[in-house]
């Protein structure tokens, strides 16, 4: 030291060693003289404990001193006999010292302490062991409520475990080290046995007996969500209102205030196939929807995902097929074995727009038959790599299709201007393979085939070709020249009865046009990813939804992120999240009407990405306050 540093450090000493350091150096030579006299000289254990505690809390600032204190606390407990050391001392070495978390190192002579005085695992440790485990999941609820957090894992454990678990050990000890702070005791550690490891029994080394507490704490997550959402806001969550202002990941802890009014109406509506056919004026009256002939996109919007938060599959549900509802509409639901809604990486929406266009051919005389309608699901099922919820969707929407086929014209728009020429020569092949699936195309299906080709801009020549090859040998009488009554004797043949144009189908080039079309299913998915869906009816209550580039001319493959983060969060947030970052804050109306263009709640669109970033990136990209201000130095970062 310097004699202006020497000074420093003696006023401190003659002082009572509780003034502010502005070189935590200072404290590291005292505690270098404490260390000395505890390892080397083996004196004064008993008062020198309370003082590393006390210097503890009243310099918690530095990392590097803390680190060192608590590693010297746990030692020289472990070395000076952790079955002689009593409540009070423990209390003092490891509750009533400030100890900035614990280490594995520091745990384990903590768990040893329980396992030696044959002491059940008090709630307050349990929390430790859990919070420090690998398998515990990290989320922004324990932040954001601890001490409820914390209050609700004790409740849990004690019904578990009462005054607690009992601790086991692993038949090899654990070797408990000490690397000195002082330079000096540091180069002579080999030749004392001061620092010489101390072995304990190993109570982390079976780590299954801590898997029931690593349950309870995700347990504790989940049913803190909505809290850690509604603290300190006062909302009630009693009310439909309340309910949807909640994020997504907070509805599945609390029941939908309108749950038992759809269940009842799912019951009364249930039918032998374990669909229930529901029109949608009853449930619309029960959302507090007015009568009006068509519903908005956003009240249908609504619809659908109050089926989705309440447990039911809808069918068909706007966010798939972009139509919104109208008032004289049936709907499907029913409880799916997985998420009620539809993934968006499956292949559904491209099999449920060929099941349109299957239907709109099936149709065509006036009735879907059931053969028609097991081949158009059956193809769809092999080309398309759908789950069983999925495929349920799809066998409960060929049935309302059934009963209404579409037209032509509510799928011909978007194919045109997705789909190649070629492409969509395939779409028509396959359909011609539809009509053809009982063994007739009868004259309304080639009409209705005509005006596919038309609609899909195909030149007719093409269907001409293909209808010539599905076509049988005529089997039919040859008509000939019929005679003249004043130039030849005998009868005139009689003219042959006109039955309507129907096509007998050859098997065989049936069967071999259906293989070349097993490319639909990638064109059409590939198409329906890469454009957007037709634009649904303009919505007087909220504009029209729009993607990132409309929004911020910043295209989401663009976003600051790796592919492999940006996979951890759910697709539909990804655009709203591209706008966000397009500034640093962002005010209440702001963030509503944001949320509202890409249909998407506030608090759940909120919610979402504050849990993607802090288990992504390490913290929470959205700070709530007077505004919202965006935390762009994880971007930057």
């Amino acid at each position: 030291m310097s004699p202006g540093q020497r000074a420093n450090y003696l006023h401190w000493l003659t002082t009572g060693k509780t003034g502010p350091l502005h070189d935590i150096g200072y404290a590291f030579v005292y505690f270098y003289g404490l260390e000395r006299r505890v390892l080397i000289d083996e004196k004064d254990v008993n008062t020198i404990i309370p003082e590393v505690v006390r210097l503890l809390r009243q310099y918690p600032e530095s990392g590097s001193f803390h680190g060192y204190l608590s590693r010297f606390i746990a030692f020289v407990a472990a070395r000076t006999g952790l079955n002689h050391m009593t409540p009070e001392g423990f209390a003092l070495c490891f509750e009533q010292a400030p100890l900035r978390g614990y280490p594995e190192e520091l745990l384990a002579v903590i768990l040893c302490w329980f396992y030696m005085r044959d002491l059940p695992l008090s709630a307050r440790w349990a929390f430790e062991v859990a919070r420090q485990d690998i398998r515990t999941s990290r989320s922004v609820v324990v932040d954001r409520a601890p001490e409820q957090f914390q209050a609700l894992f004790v409740q849990k454990y004690q019904e578990k475990y009462g005054e607690g678990m009992k601790l086991k050990v692993a038949a090899r000890e654990r070797s408990v080290e000490y690397h000195p702070a002082s330079p000096s005791l540091l180069e002579m550690r080999y030749a004392t046995t001061g620092f010489a490891p101390v072995r304990v029994p190993n109570v982390l080394g079976i780590q299954s007996q801590f898997k029931p507490i690593v349950q309870i704490w995700a347990e504790c997550i989940e049913e803190l969500r909505s809290y850690s959402r509604v603290l300190g806001k006062g909302a009630d969550i009693t009310t439909r209102e309340a309910y949807e202002a909640l994020p997504p990941a907070l509805r599945k802890d609390v029941d939908h205030p309108d749950a038992p009014q759809w269940q009842s109406m799912a019951s009364a509506h249930a039918r032998e196939d374990g669909l229930s056919l529901i029109p949608i004026s009853i449930l619309a009256q029960i959302q507090g929807i007015e009568e009006r002939e068509k519903l908005t996109p956003t009240q249908s919007q609504t619809l659908a995902c109050t089926a989705e938060d309440i447990g039911f599959a809808i069918v068909p549900d706007i966010r798939n097929t972009g139509r919104p509802y109208a008032w004289s509409d049936k709907v499907f639901l029913f409880h799916p074995e997985g998420h009620p809604a539809v993934r968006k990486e499956s292949g559904y929406h491209a099999a449920a727009c060929m099941l349109e266009l299957g239907m709109t051919i099936a149709g065509a005389d006036g009735k879907v038959e059931q053969d028609e309608l097991e081949h158009i699901e059956k193809f769809l099922e092999a080309q398309f790599q759908l789950s069983p919820d999925e495929v349920r969707r799809l066998e409960a929407y060929g049935l309302l299709l059934s009963q209404s086929p579409p037209t032509v014209a509510s799928q011909s728009k978007q194919l045109r201007e997705a789909l190649t020429t070629e492409q969509r020569e395939l779409i028509g092949k396959y359909l011609v393979g539809v009509a053809a699936a009982n063994g007739i195309i009868d004259r309304k299906e080639i009409s209705t085939l005509k005006a596919v080709y038309k609609a899909l801009e195909i030149e007719s020549g093409v269907l001409d070709a293909l209808l010539t090859e599905l076509r049988h040998s005529s089997s039919q009488p040859v008509e000939v020249q019929t005679g003249k009554r004043d130039t030849r004797p005998g009868e005139v043949i009689p003219a042959r009865e006109r039955t309507p144009v129907e096509i007998t189908i050859n098997d065989e080039a049936l069967i071999r046009i259906m293989a070349e079309t097993a490319e639909v299913s990638r064109i059409l998915g590939q198409a329906l990813c890469d454009a957007e869906s037709d634009t649904v009816a303009d919505d007087p209550i909220a504009p029209q939804p729009q993607t990132p580039s409309m929004v911020t001319g910043l295209p989401v493959t663009t976003l600051p992120f790796t592919e492999e983060q940006l996979s951890a969060l759910d697709a539909r947030y990804h655009a709203p999240l591209a706008e966000l970052l397009a500034r640093s804050e962002w005010s209440a109306d702001e963030m509503a009407t944001l949320a509202k263009r890409h249909l998407v709640m506030p608090s759940g669109m909120l919610d979402a990405i504050n849990t993607w970033a802090d288990e992504t990136l390490g913290d929470i990209l959205i700070e709530d306050g007077d505004v919202y201000t965006i935390n762009l130095s994880l971007v930057e970062a």
